[in-house]
């Protein structure tokens, strides 16, 4: 007989619930609670679409056929102004032709008469004329002044005298004709006159025809200046009218629609207060079960994340940590479960955290030599300005080739490569010992000197100027027919306040002193 059935010693595991299945069983009483509001929202909305319905039934005809009007009445106003301040008639007939469009295609189902539309489309009229009449005036007005001018010019030539005669060609602006300043305009035109006038009258040349036509060049110049003004005063006018109208026309809409928007807003303040009521009783419900919803979230799922945080944060400080109680969470169980093995895995990262900080050091060190001459950038020469005491003493040379740009030019830019190669491995040659060599961008060499005088930097100086020379590296395009440089030198003596930063502007006004007495010399500045 088969013997009774073998009993699993080993305890029951307690069964893992999803975290989806969990969330949900956990937010469902919100849910239930949020159908009720819904429902009763649903009311809510539906008296406000009643409402709304009555609205659009009752106001927003009306407002829809009136806003517009008020958008296209500034446009007709912007157009007017154009027409006003443009001197440019192709400009101003354009923006007219624009502005009785707008008149004739916007207002003829509006509120406005017949009689309205009309009289201001007269007053365009009347302002196209106005502005053609003003701006003939003022071509005839700079034909006067330009006549004038040659007058006073031959009269000039003619008498050997020089005659000040200022731009009198100064039109009154649009948007503030004043008689007063124009006047003003006008006697100060005159006034400039008044010398060459003068001279015509006490000088044998007053029946001749330069001063003839002078003198009806000056009484022409008073008249269409005058006709000028005028026609100005009428464009003024004219467009201040115009937008007088529209102003009205456009408060007159704005009254309308005001009113439409004050019933509107009555209407819908009363289902206002009604569907405020219906959200501020959703909200406590919601408020509250979604409360406790959250406090039992607090406990089962936020807490043990937090656990989990803390044991991360050991694990990072010490590379140890210790094990977290099962949750009854499926997904969380597996992460807690993970944390062994990112122990493992922190401390690989660490290794080669190591490795790539060692490499970003290698390059770090090839980003301070220039590639192309093999010798200290500019990036390397600020920082050693950087780590110069203020009070040691300092000499910087800055080295220029001369007539650089012509070498490149003649010989093409790979030669002037190779040349700049060949006179950064001399540089280096003659201060190795001495000092550093660096490239300062360009054709231009830097190099500093610790701790030697003046003396001493300008013999070396003179040293790389001449290594430089001795290269005989032909440039057709320098005097010298070989390739030279100039040399800038300011010394910093010992205890001397002066910043790097003013060494290098004075290295640099040296190099200019050097580029200016004949280049292929060295300059320097105490």
């Amino acid at each position: 007989m088969p013997g009774p059935a073998a009993v699993d010693p080993s305890p029951a595991k307690p069964r893992k619930m999803g975290v989806y299945w969990y969330c949900f069983l956990l937010s469902l009483p919100v849910f239930l609670l949020v159908g009720a509001a819904f429902g009763l929202l649903v009311n809510g909305l539906h008296r406000l679409d009643s409402a709304a319905l009555r609205i659009s039934e009752d106001y927003l005809p009306d407002y829809q056929a009136r806003h517009p009007l008020q958008n296209r009445v500034e446009v007709l106003r912007r157009s007017v102004l154009s027409v006003r301040l443009s001197d440019n008639m192709d400009l101003c007939r354009k923006a007219l032709a624009d502005a009785r469009h707008q008149l004739d295609g916007t207002f003829v189902d509006s509120t406005l008469s017949s009689t309205e539309t009309s009289a201001l489309r007269g007053l365009l009229d009347e302002l196209e004329r106005a502005k053609r009449t003003a701006s003939r005036y003022k071509a005839e007005l700079a034909f006067v002044v330009a006549r004038l001018e040659r007058r006073v010019n031959r009269l000039a030539v003619v008498s050997g005298r020089v005659f000040s005669l200022p731009e009198i060609l100064a039109s009154s602006p649009y948007d503030t004709p004043d008689p007063d300043t124009e006047r003003e305009h006008l006697r100060q035109a005159l006034a400039s006159l008044q010398a060459p006038l003068a001279y015509c009258q006490e000088s044998s040349l007053k029946k001749t025809n330069i001063c003839q036509d002078l003198m009806r060049n000056v009484e022409s110049l008073e008249v269409v200046w005058q006709r000028h003004h005028q026609a100005q005063v009428a464009v003024y006018n004219l467009s201040s009218a115009i937008d007088f109208r529209l102003r009205d026309w456009f408060s007159r809409f704005e009254a309308a629609n005001s009113l439409a928007i004050r019933k509107a807003m009555e209407t819908m303040e009363t289902e206002r207060m009604h569907m405020e009521l219906v959200i501020k009783s959703a909200i406590v419900g919601i408020s509250f079960s979604s409360l406790l919803c959250f406090l039992i979230f607090m406990r089962r799922v936020i807490f043990p994340i937090s656990l989990a945080s803390q044991q991360l944060r050991r694990l990072e400080a010490s590379g140890d940590c210790e094990n977290i109680p099962p949750s009854k969470i499926r997904e969380l169980d597996a992460l807690f479960g993970m944390l062994p093995r990112l122990k493992n895995l922190i401390a690989g990262m660490k290794a080669h955290s190591r490795n790539l900080a060692e490499e970003c050091s290698e390059f770090r060190q090839m980003s301070f030599m220039d590639e192309l001459c093999g010798v200290p950038n500019r990036r390397s020469l600020d920082a050693a300005l950087a780590e110069v005491a203020q009070e040691r003493a300092l000499a910087v040379f800055l080295l220029d080739v001369d007539n650089f740009k012509a070498y490149n030019d003649t010989l093409g830019h790979q030669k002037g490569d190779e040349a700049l190669r060949l006179v950064a491995q001399e540089g280096s040659r003659v201060v190795a010992g001495s000092g550093r060599f660096f490239r300062y961008g360009g054709e231009e060499f830097c190099v500093l000197l610790l701790d030697d005088d003046v003396y001493r930097a300008v013999e070396i100086a003179e040293d790389i100027r001449r290594s430089v020379r001795a290269l005989a590296i032909s440039h057709p395009g320098n005097p010298p027919g070989v390739l030279t440089v100039s040399i800038g030198v300011a010394v910093r003596e010992a205890g001397e306040s002066l910043s790097c930063d003013e060494l290098l502007h004075q290295a640099d006004t040296s190099l200019y002193q050097a580029k200016g007495a004949g280049r292929d010399c060295v300059r320097v500045r105490l």
